[in-house]
C-alpha cells in the first residue's frame, strides 16, 4: 500500500486532471483560432502581458500561427480565470464571444450567413456543430411560437469557468446573428443555468426580450426566437453559396468524425505545412504539448512522427503529381524539400520511379 501520510490533494487532484487530460478524445479540444480571438479581446493595457498569459496557461505562443493547433479544455479554463483575474473583469468570457466573428468557423460560418433563413442557418449550423467546438452541444427545436437554441457541455466544466463559458456562447450568438440582424429581430430571451453574475446588466442589453437566472438547470444557456425572426432572409443569403458551404461542411464533419486518434490529428496538421519541413517540436507546439508526450501518443498508437510524416507526404507527392499541371519543382517546394533533386532522391526510394515519371503517367 503506498504511504498515503503526507499525501497534498489539491497536488494529488491536479496530476489526476493532467492524467485525465491526456487520454482525452481529440474530438474535446478547442480550435487555436478561438485563442487568437481571446486575445484580441483583452484591453490595450494587457495586450503586453499577452505572453505571460499564454505561459500562465501553458499554451505555446508558435501555436497561434498554426492553423490546426489546439488547446486542451483546461487550458481554456486556465486562460480564462488568468484572463479574469488580471483583468479584474467577470466578463472576459462574454468579451471573448463577442469577438468570434462567424468567418472564425470558416465554411460552416459562411453556410449560416448564406442560408435562406435563420431558420436555416441554425439548423446548418446545429448539424455540423461539432466543427465550431466539441466542448458543447446545440439542440435546436423549433414549434408552436417559436424556437428554442439550447447549448450543453459535452463533458464536466470547472464550476469556476461554467458561467464563463455561457457567455462565451452567447457573445459569440450575439455576434454572428443578433447582431447583424439588430434591426429585424424581435427582443429576444435568454435563459442562464446559472447565478445572476455581476455583469448581468449586459445581457439585457443584448437579449432585452427578458433574461432569466436558473442554477438547477442543465443546459448552460437556453435561447428563444419567436417565428417571425426565424423566417428571415440574412442579407448574405445565397442558395447556390449555401449549397457549396454545406457541401463543405459534411466533407469536413466526416473528416473531424474519423479523427479519432492523435494520429489522425498528427495527419492534418501535416497536411497543412507547406514550404517548410514538419518536424515533431512544431507539431508538439500546435498541440500545446511536449515532443515527448506527442511521441508517446503516437507509439501507444504503433506509429510514430516520423513514419506518419512519411506516409502523408508521400500521399500529398501523389496528388499533386497526379494533377499533371503541377511541376515536380513546385511539389517539391510544396513539401518542404530546398533541392529538387533531393526530393526525386526520396521519391524513387519510396516508389521506384523518379517524379517526372509519376506525372508523365498520371
Amino acid at each position: 500500500m503506498p504511504d498515503l501520510t503526507n499525501l497534498n490533494l489539491s497536488e494529488f487532484a491536479n496530476k489526476l486532471s493532467f492524467l485525465a487530460e491526456d487520454a482525452m478524445h481529440p474530438s474535446l479540444f478547442v480550435s487555436i483560432r478561438y485563442v487568437r480571438c481571446l486575445a484580441d479581446a483583452l484591453p490595450a493595457r494587457d495586450k503586453p502581458g499577452l505572453a505571460s498569459l499564454l505561459r500562465a496557461a501553458r499554451i505555446n505562443r508558435a501555436s497561434l500561427s498554426s492553423a490546426e493547433a489546439f488547446i486542451t479544455p483546461r487550458q481554456l479554463d486556465d486562460l480564462l480565470l488568468i484572463a479574469r483575474e488580471r483583468t479584474g473583469r467577470s466578463d472576459v468570457g462574454l468579451e471573448l464571444g463577442l469577438r468570434i466573428p462567424a468567418t472564425a468557423h470558416e465554411a460552416l460560418g459562411l453556410a449560416a450567413m448564406s442560408a435562406p433563413s435563420v431558420d436555416a442557418a441554425l439548423r446548418v449550423v446545429e448539424r455540423h456543430y461539432p466543427l465550431i467546438s466539441g466542448l458543447y452541444k446545440m439542440v435546436y427545436t423549433r414549434g408552436g411560437s417559436g424556437g428554442t437554441i439550447r447549448f450543453l457541455a459535452a463533458c464536466a466544466l470547472n464550476s469556476e469557468t461554467r458561467l464563463m463559458h455561457a457567455d462565451i456562447l452567447v457573445g459569440s450568438f450575439h455576434a454572428q446573428l443578433s447582431r447583424p440582424l439588430a434591426a429585424a429581430l424581435s427582443p429576444v430571451t435568454m435563459t442562464f443555468g446559472a447565478e445572476r453574475p455581476r455583469h448581468a446588466r449586459r445581457y439585457f442589453e443584448m437579449a432585452p426580450g427578458g433574461i432569466e437566472f436558473l442554477p438547477d438547470m442543465p443546459d448552460l444557456v437556453r435561447i428563444f426566437l419567436p417565428n417571425a425572426d426565424l423566417d428571415k432572409r440574412p442579407a448574405m443569403a445565397n442558395v447556390q453559396t449555401f449549397r457549396r458551404a454545406e457541401r463543405t461542411c459534411r466533407q469536413q464533419l466526416v473528416r473531424l468524425q474519423a479523427r479519432n486518434s492523435w494520429r489522425g490529428w498528427t495527419e492534418d496538421w501535416i497536411r497543412s505545412v507547406e514550404y517548410a519541413s514538419p518536424n515533431l517540436k512544431a507539431a508538439a507546439a500546435a498541440g500545446n504539448c511536449s515532443t515527448r508526450t506527442l511521441d508517446r501518443r503516437l507509439r501507444e498508437e504503433g506509429t510514430s512522427f516520423r513514419k506518419v510524416v512519411a506516409e502523408v507526404r508521400h500521399q500529398q507527392a501523389m496528388e499533386w503529381l497526379g494533377e499533371g499541371h503541377a511541376r515536380v519543382s513546385d511539389v517539391a517546394a510544396r513539401l518542404g524539400y530546398n533541392e529538387v533533386s533531393n526530393f526525386s532522391r526520396a521519391f524513387r526510394r519510396a516508389t521506384g520511379k523518379s517524379p517526372r515519371c509519376a506525372r508523365t503517367r498520371s
